[in-house]
């Protein structure tokens, strides 16, 4: 269920990150392992627990977001819309 709000991201993510990779191409999933391992090492990423409290999430996310938008900017790729995921992610909780 998690996966699903997150897929679009996950894609533009390691697609984006992939393509600025060296010549020397190992591959990608492109189902967001590697993102998802690097913020886990790094004590970054967001929870499931962390939906049950939306503010926090809201915080979280969008610091996130930040983060990995300056990263998409760098390598040339369109940013993320902090709102428009936002949104979706408050949309879905609400079906729960």
């Amino acid at each position: 269920m998690l996966r699903t709000w997150f897929c679009p991201i996950i894609e533009h993510w390691t697609s984006s990150a992939s393509c600025a990779k060296s010549v020397t191409k190992i591959g990608t999933t492109k189902r967001g392992i590697g993102p998802a391992y690097g913020d886990k090492a790094a004590r970054t990423g967001l929870r499931v627990s962390d939906l049950m409290q939306p503010t926090l999430f809201s915080k979280k996310l969008e610091a996130k977001m930040r983060e990995n938008n300056a990263i998409l900017r760098a390598l040339g790729a369109e940013p993320n819309d902090f709102r428009e995921v936002n949104q979706a992610i408050s949309w879905r909780r609400a079906q729960c």
